[in-house]
């Protein structure tokens, strides 16, 4: 790459950073649940709260 363009780019890249584009990063935190299909699972509103119930005829009609 010639000069001409590395400073073509440097240019480019303070534009959008620093004029032109607003940078906010975002997290979104995601949390996959692998479980069997008879365990049921209720979620609160409240952190870290949650109810696991086994719904045992779904899981004696898996089990046959």
């Amino acid at each position: 790459m010639r000069p001409e363009q590395i400073e073509l780019y440097k240019r480019a890249e303070q534009l959008l950073v620093d004029e032109i584009a607003a940078v906010s990063p975002l997290y979104y935190d995601v949390t996959n649940h692998l479980t069997k299909p008879w365990l049921v699972r209720e979620y609160s509103v409240l952190p870290y709260f949650q109810r696991w119930t086994i719904d045992t005829q779904a899981k004696a009609a898996a089990q046959q």
